[in-house]
């Protein structure tokens, strides 16, 4: 499922451009330097165009290139920042949705390399909690006070939703809770689940010494999972550097007092609209780095990580109770492939999209049709038959 808003990248620009809800533009707008700059930019305007100020009489008049020095490197350094952002977004994309993969193809192993049936739901079910638990790790303000304090990455709350949607066991959460307490800050709740998975595969495979081809290819794939896991850690542990941060707002808000200034000086009234769109681009260009910054919020840009956990729960449940059992699946008389000359003629992957066109307009002539039938009178044959007769 598309992460984010969804929009029709074939819209027009003006019906994409006139969208407000679910953009940048409410963030704007709802804080308070947005009108503090505005509210300056309209009264110089308002005092220059009624006399009461005159710039060049007190030589305190700002021309519009004289800006062009602050204003390069303001443009520089957001459009930097918001570069940098973007693409750890992207980066931290990818490995989450590694991770789901990694899941599903172990999951998968362990239907085909045959394990017993329990061993496979609870090797399973250990996986699916060390994904809970790192986003748990992940996302901030599920901890109350008393489990930040002693130092828990994992709350008692979030401990209490693993029992109830049955993934882990009493046994299993008073371990975890017991390891997270005595390492506190270090303590890596989902590798320690990660290893517990990895034993049980050793545990429960019959005569493990000659299945190192599997145990050893299932371990390869955790490391893997817990690879993506860090990689992920260690780029959120990592944000551009404040100071980097501290000279883009500080340029930011130079260049806007000038501009407010610059242009409040202009003999034009169109001034202050062109002065209000200019800081909204750059305040809401701005707004969006900083929700880029840190994907597992809440935020319109953020990952929808509940959706992506109900998604993943449902697929490795299906892996697992698929029904359908291959020894039922008959191999014997099969024919070879079909000549490719005759099949590309069949094979048509758009054919759900040109049935609904086809489908559409046959509807709308069926609709034309119909309209034209009622424009016709009732009583125009009436003459035309009566004339008939009498001839």
């Amino acid at each position: 499922m598309p992460n984010g808003v969804p929009y029709d990248t074939e819209a027009g620009i003006l019906s994409s451009a006139m969208q407000i809800r679910s953009t940048v533009i409410p963030l704007v707008i709802d804080g308070p330097e947005f009108w503090g700059l505005c509210l300056l930019n309209i009264t110089v305007c308002i005092l220059r165009h009624n006399g009461v100020f005159n710039p060049d009489q007190y030589h305190v008049n700002l021309p519009w290139g004289l800006t062009s020095a602050t204003g390069s490197l303001m443009t520089f350094f957001v459009c930097f920042y918001n570069k940098h952002v973007f693409e750890r977004y992207n980066t931290v994309y990818d490995l989450t949705k590694f991770m789901e993969e990694c899941c599903l193809q172990m999951v998968s192993s362990l239907r085909v390399n045959g394990l017993e049936k329990e061993v496979q739901r609870k090797v399973a079910k250990l996986l699916l909690v060390s994904c809970f638990m790192f986003y748990f790790e992940r996302t901030e303000g599920n901890s109350t006070d008393e489990d930040a304090h002693a130092g828990l990455k994992v709350s008692k709350h979030e401990y209490a939703q693993m029992r109830k949607i049955d993934l882990m066991d009493e046994l299993e959460i008073h371990a975890m809770q017991r390891f997270c307490r005595r390492y506190k800050e270090d303590a890596l709740p989902s590798l320690l689940l990660q290893q517990w998975c990895m034993q049980i595969m050793r545990r429960a495979t019959p005569d493990p010494t000659t299945r190192d081809d599997l145990l050893i290819g299932f371990d390869d794939k955790m490391y893997e999972l817990r690879g993506a896991m860090s990689d992920v850690t260690n780029i959120m542990d990592l944000p551009m550097p404040f100071q980097y941060f501290h000279i883009m707002n500080m340029m930011l808000v130079l260049n806007l007092v000038l501009w407010a200034y610059a242009l409040g000086c202009q003999d034009s009234y169109f001034a202050p609209m062109i002065y209000m769109f200019v800081q909204m681009m750059f305040q809401g260009i701005r707004e969006l780095s900083t929700a880029l910054s840190d994907p597992f919020g809440d935020d319109e840009v953020d990952f929808d990580i509940n959706s992506w956990m109900k998604s993943l729960y449902t697929r490795i449940l299906a892996l697992l109770e698929d029904q359908y059992d291959v020894e039922d699946c008959s191999i014997n008389g099969n024919k070879p492939l079909k000549d490719p000359d005759s099949t590309s003629r069949k094979i048509n992957l758009v054919i759900d999209r040109e049935s609904s066109a086809l489908a559409a307009e046959a509807k709308d002539k069926r609709r034309r049709v119909k309209r034209s039938r009622s424009l016709v009178h009732p009583w125009a044959n009436v003459g035309h038959g009566v004339s008939a007769q009498m001839v």
